[in-house]
Formats: C-alpha cells, sequence, structure tokens
C-alpha cells in the first residue's frame, strides 16, 4: 500500500507540472572583464587579438581591444564618424576632411565639406546643406555624389544597396554607383515626409515611416526590380522627429522607434510585438528571434538600460546615472561606459 500511495503522490506532482507548469524565465549573470579610465590615458595593449571595438564617450572617442585594452582615444572636435577600421573626426566648419586609419594615421585628404557617417563598413558624407550624398572608399577616394531636390531625412545601407528618404516624402534605393534604381513618392498623409527607414541587410525588405495624419509605419518587399509596400500600420501617436528603424541581425525582424514604445515586426507572420519606453531611443541591439532586446533610453530621469524579450517580458531594467552613458553590445561582450569609465561584461543566459 506504501508503495501505492507514493506512486499515487508522484504520478499527482506529475501531473500538476504537466498541466500547470510554465517555463522559468531566463536569469541573465554579468560576468565583470575590465574597467578602462578615460582620464589615465593608459594607451597600448599586449594583445594580440585581431578584435576592435569602437566608443565614443564624454568627449572622446577611440579604440579597444578583445580584452579592454585602450589602443587609441582622442578628444572629439565637433563629430566623428568612426568604424572598425578608421575615422574622420571633423570640426563644425570644414572645407576638406581627413580620414585616418584606427592608430590615428593620416590615410587621406577628402575635398569634401560635410559630415561623414560611417555603417555597414561603408562611408558616407552628407553636405553642409542636407540634400547631398556622397560615398568615399576605405581610402578616401570619392566614389560618387548625388544631391536632390529635398532635404535627406534617412540613410541605411547594405554592402551593395542605400537607401535614402527625404522630407518631400520620397523613397530611394541607389547602387554602388549612386544610380537610383528604385523612386517612390508616399503620398498617403496630409503632409508627406520620412520620418525614418532602413533596408534590411540581405536587400529583401524596407521599413519605414512617413507622414502626418495618419503616420504610417510601412514594411516593403523587394520583387526584383522594385519594392511593394507589403503591410501597413497607422501609428496612435505620431513622432514629429526622426524615428529610429532596423532589422535584427538575422533579418527576421524589423524595429521601430514610436511615441514612447518600441515595435517589432516578425517578418513571416506580420505579428507586432511593443515594449514600452520613455524618452528617446540612444542605442539598440538586436541578433533576432533567439536573442535578446538591448535597449540604452534617455528621458528626463536620465539614462535607462532595459534587456527584453521580442515579446515584451523586460529581464532587467536599471537606471544609468551620469551625463555621457555609452553601449555597445558585440557578441556576449557588453561594453557600457559612464563618465570616464568603460566597463566590460560577458552576459551569460542561465
Amino acid at each position: 500500500m506504501k508503495i501505492i500511495k507514493n506512486s499515487f503522490i508522484i504520478l499527482i506532482f506529475i501531473s500538476y507540472f504537466l498541466i500547470f507548469g510554465k517555463p522559468l524565465t531566463p536569469e541573465l549573470s554579468f560576468i565583470p572583464v575590465f574597467v578602462e579610465d578615460l582620464e589615465l590615458e593608459r594607451i597600448g595593449s599586449d594583445t594580440s587579438e585581431d578584435s576592435f571595438i569602437n566608443f565614443e564617450l564624454n568627449g572622446k572617442f577611440g579604440y579597444l581591444d578583445g580584452k579592454g585594452g585602450i589602443l587609441f582615444s582622442e578628444n572629439i572636435l565637433y563629430g566623428v564618424a568612426v568604424d572598425k577600421s578608421g575615422f574622420i573626426n571633423y570640426s563644425r566648419q570644414n572645407n576638406v576632411l581627413v580620414l585616418r586609419d584606427r592608430d590615428g594615421h593620416y590615410v587621406n585628404r577628402v575635398d569634401l565639406a560635410g559630415y561623414p557617417f560611417f555603417t555597414q563598413e561603408r562611408r558616407f558624407i552628407l553636405s553642409y546643406y542636407n540634400n547631398g550624398i556622397s560615398e568615399i572608399d576605405q581610402e578616401g577616394n570619392i566614389l560618387w555624389r548625388k544631391t536632390f531636390s529635398s532635404s535627406v531625412s534617412s540613410v541605411s545601407a547594405t554592402d551593395s544597396l542605400t537607401f535614402v528618404g527625404t522630407v518631400d516624402g520620397s523613397v530611394r534605393i541607389l547602387n554602388l554607383d549612386g544610380d537610383i534604381l528604385f523612386l517612390e513618392d508616399t503620398r498617403a498623409s496630409r503632409i508627406n515626409i520620412v520620418y525614418g527607414g532602413s533596408i534590411s541587410l540581405n536587400s529583401k525588405n524596407l521599413v519605414t515611416v512617413t507622414g502626418i495624419e495618419p503616420q504610417l509605419l510601412s514594411l516593403w518587399i523587394n520583387t526584383g526590380n522594385s519594392y511593394d509596400v507589403e503591410a501597413t500600420w497607422t501609428l496612435n501617436s505620431e513622432l514629429r522627429r526622426h524615428a529610429v528603424t532596423g532589422f535584427s541581425d538575422d533579418g527576421l525582424f524589423a524595429y521601430v522607434e514610436a511615441d514612447e514604445e518600441l515595435l517589432f515586426i516578425e517578418l513571416k507572420t506580420k505579428k507586432m510585438y511593443s515594449i514600452p519606453i520613455s524618452g528617446r531611443l540612444q542605442h539598440l541591439s538586436l541578433k533576432g528571434d533567439s536573442g535578446l532586446v538591448h535597449i540604452l533610453g534617455l528621458d528626463q530621469k536620465g539614462y535607462y538600460y532595459i534587456i527584453s524579450e521580442l515579446k515584451g517580458n523586460i529581464l532587467f531594467n536599471t537606471r544609468l546615472s551620469g551625463d555621457n552613458v555609452f553601449l555597445k553590445k558585440d557578441g556576449n561582450r557588453i561594453i557600457i561606459g559612464i563618465g570616464n569609465s568603460l566597463i566590460g561584461y560577458d552576459m551569460v543566459s542561465m
């Protein structure tokens, strides 16, 4: 009888967990790896790793090696465009730009006036009047220039295509020669303007935020010769500023900064998920379906850092003190900059 009774109790426990049991929420563990103080100006590293992380913090920028050692650091003049291979540190008014490598060595003089920005290992320069864009190669040679009849409001690039949105509501796709492959005027609102837009790394999709009354979030798909709108949503609360947009690293999700929330679109099913935020988005990292969303935001209370699942289950939420905060995710390595300190963590999900 005792054996039967024990077996019955075990059966009840098994049935309970099968019927009512829920998977446990992942627990995150942060393992400190390094701390670097920019004020100490300790330049140099004894590592041979071919791993470089660029940073911008508290009026300085530079490069860290894989172990957190500072390889190069310099004060920002007015702005800086920087990637893993080099940078342009520029003043507010300039007639020429100087391209340098990550050691700070001179590479080339670029005879263009404007504001450079680097993305996807490509290098662009926006004109002073905001109505023209140029591309240079890794050596600083000018590849092409393009001038538009309206101001540029959003730019995104893959390794072969460039998306350009303008304040007259036009959406363009350019090739590597700067030729326009696709042009569409978004004329579905009372006021037509492109507030944000991005092209996916595989060039298959576009996501755009356009117009006022109504403001539309649109998902476009590559049809071979052009892009067609595949789905459109009307945003309940309209932004009157640039909207941050993008795609997950695996190309399965699009994300859009809306008013007081982040929207995530699963491209296959067109399902939309939302994570509440406040203030303005400063940085977002999203690997994809199996990954977590890392969010850095800034509101009236200061900076905050959120780690969340795509469906809105927030796993980590904290305030970061200081007037200058930097966040970058490189694999499992998280670099947080506060004040003059750069702190490296390795994140483990349990």
